[in-house]
């Protein structure tokens, strides 16, 4: 499920926010890869995973600021 939903979200350029262009470009590959039978790909198919932990930790630009 994550090596077709990898590559839809990198085309579309949403995943858990709106994508950067290397995480559009890591999607894309790394769902290509996990559907290749092999071991070493796999690997390379955690791409997805972490492209979601970083959009997890990056702040959120377009809430707008605190009023105070």
């Amino acid at each position: 499920m994550i090596g077709v939903g990898a590559p839809a979200g990198g085309m579309q350029g949403w995943l858990l926010k709106k994508t950067l262009a290397f995480e559009c470009w890591l999607l894309i590959i790394a769902g290509l890869a996990l559907v290749y039978p092999q071991a070493l790909f796999d690997y390379i198919g955690i791409a997805p995973v972490v492209v979601a932990v970083t959009q997890k930790l990056r702040k959120d630009e377009s809430r707008p600021a605190a009023v105070t």
